[in-house]
Formats: structure tokens, sequence, C-alpha cells
């Protein structure tokens, strides 16, 4: 989509300088004439000061040794240049406002997208605090864990010896000491199996 006028944006508003408008559409009538019909208080058109215009002062270049003049313009928002263009008649008029409802097709598509993203962002950190928060807040069943390993429904010698290795090398004298880490798990399956080779050797011996 090719660029027709200059779309800036101020305040969170895209915005089009009513002189860069007033330009682009050839309009005969001298500029302070032709926008004071759309910003007077009481102009037809409903269009209403700090909502879909206010005033700005631009800086030109008044002529070829530099000198400056300020000029006052209009900042217009994007609905209201459509309706200006429109209310033209002319067939620039016509492709201005087609521009701009391109221009709206776009930002709202833009704006659709980004919104989808940062939902997804906020599905994925929502999924992660609630499964952080059920380690925080559940405490892994190690003693299940063995019980399970080991083939067994209740605790016997065997489950207390591993229960004695594992909190000695640990330093911690009950279940509810030890966090969930798969790092605890590999060192509860090394321990298994160094117990079942122990129990190998002494029915080969």
């Amino acid at each position: 989509m090719y660029e027709l006028l200059n779309i800036q944006v101020k305040h969170g508003k895209q915005v089009v300088s009513a002189r860069e408008l007033h330009a682009y559409l050839e309009v005969k009538t001298r500029f302070s004439l032709w926008i004071g019909q759309y910003i007077r208080k009481d102009n037809k058109y409903g269009f209403c000061e700090n909502e879909d215009f206010c005033s700005v002062v631009i800086t030109t270049h008044q002529n070829q040794y530099g000198g400056e003049k300020e000029l006052e313009d209009f900042a217009l928002s994007v609905d209201m240049a459509k309706e200006v263009a429109m209310l033209t008649g002319t067939e620039k008029g016509k492709m201005a406002r087609k521009y701009f409802i391109q221009i709206e097709k776009a930002a709202r598509q833009l704006t659709m997208y980004y919104d989808d993203k940062f939902m997804d962002i906020i599905d994925r950190l929502d999924r992660a605090e609630k499964m952080i928060g059920l380690r925080c807040k559940q405490k892994f069943d190690y003693g299940k864990y063995i019980k399970n390993k080991m083939g067994i429904a209740k605790a016997n010698r065997d489950y207390e010896n591993v229960k004695m290795v594992l909190f000695a090398e640990l330093g911690v004298a009950k279940w509810e000491d030890i966090d969930y880490s798969l790092e605890v798990i590999a060192k509860l399956d090394e321990i298994l199996e160094v117990m079942k080779l122990d129990r190998q050797m002494t029915l080969i011996g």
C-alpha cells in the first residue's frame, strides 16, 4: 500500500495534517476558510476539538535565505480526515477516503495480531505460574515413589534403609524437608540400584 499522506501518531492516536490534506485534495478555497467550516464550534459536521482535531503550530521555510515562519495547522483524526475527504466530492477525495479505510483496516489487523500474541504469552505465563505454584504447595511423595520402584505396597526394612541413606545424604530429618527435585529422584534411583546390586551379590555369595 503506497503512502498518499503522512500519518503520524500523537498521544496514541493516528493523525493527519490538515494543511497536507488541503494540499493533496487540491482545494481551491484558502486553507483558513476551508478548515474553518469544520473546526468552528457551531460546525454542522459535529467535529469536536481535542477529540477529532487539535490545533498545532508548524514551522516552515519562508524564503530561500532560510527565514522561518510559524503557521497554525490542525492535527485531524483519521476518522475526521476520511469524512472531510469524502465531503469534497472529488476523485482525489475518494482516493483519500479509500486510503484512510485501508490504514484503519491495517491498524486493526496489526492490533488483533499483537493482542493474540499477548494473550498467548499471558496464557503461557499463567500455566507456568500454576505449575510452579503446584510444585511449591504440594510436596512430592518420595515414599510412594520408592515403594513403586521396589514393587511393594507397605514400608519394609529395605524401604527404611533407602529412606535412612537418602536422609543422611541430604542432611534432613523428614520427608517434608525435601523439595521436588529431579536430582533427588536421580539420587533415589542410584540408592535403589546399589541396594539391588548388594542383594544380588549376597545371593551369589
